[in-house]
């Protein structure tokens, strides 16, 4: 999809106004970001892999204490009706930072239209590995979208993930780190540890994680 600023489209709707245009397609706007995280922990259900780290809330950040190996949250309302019904065409994007452990703070889970859902890793296997698990029964560790980054404690990290009929891209920063065409694989399909985070959910690995300005919004249909 394409955005156009609105200087841009100024030319054109004067001169629709000085010569009388029969018919004016309506431009389309994306639906303003819906902010997901409150004290009341209104949006997300802590869930139970057993030996699960403290979840809480502190300010504006969401936090996933360390667990034994796991802690995470699932989105608790209707996520088609979040996302829309085609669950695609839609953007989600967060800020997350490791504050204590050596492994994945970003285990995020998301749907890839009715196709399944995905999980995108940060920080795995280690501390460094990113990639998306899985595609094609090949996990994060082992498919296309496998990378290795630093990630630095006590830093928060701006992640953007867009799921669009054809792609699913993912910023790191201002860096899209993952341009994925969906035609390319056959299967999206999440490994058995983290089956509890779907359709939307996130969670770590032997880490204290937390996550703010976690905002999802339409982006078309």
């Amino acid at each position: 999809m394409t955005y156009r600023h609105p200087l841009i489209l100024l030319p054109a709707l004067m001169t629709c106004a000085l010569l009388g245009c029969a018919h004016t397609e309506p431009v389309e706007t994306p639906d303003a970001p819906q902010q997901l995280i409150d004290e009341a922990m209104t949006h997300w259900d802590p869930l139970v892999f057993g030996a699960d780290g403290e979840v809480f809330v502190e300010g504006d950040e969401l936090h996933l204490d360390m667990g034994g190996p796991l802690t995470g949250v699932r989105y608790s309302g209707d996520v088609a009706e979040l996302l829309g019904p085609s669950l695609e065409d839609y953007e989600v994007a967060f800020e997350a930072q490791r504050i204590q452990g050596m492994d994945f703070f970003v285990g995020f889970t998301f749907p890839v239209g009715t196709d399944g859902e995905v999980t995108l890793i940060m920080g795995g296997w280690g501390g460094s590995l990113v990639g998306l698990s899985s595609l094609d029964h090949a996990d994060a560790s082992m498919n296309p979208t496998t990378q290795l980054m630093k990630f630095d404690q006590d830093r928060w990290y701006a992640v953007r993930v867009v799921v669009t009929a054809e792609t699913i891209g993912v910023w790191i920063d201002d860096d899209q780190v993952i341009d994925l065409l969906r035609a390319d694989f056959s299967k999206f399909s999440l490994r058995g540890e983290v089956l509890d985070t779907a359709p939307l959910g996130l969670c770590c690995f032997q880490t204290h994680a937390a996550y703010r300005n976690f905002t999802a919004r339409r982006i078309g249909e």
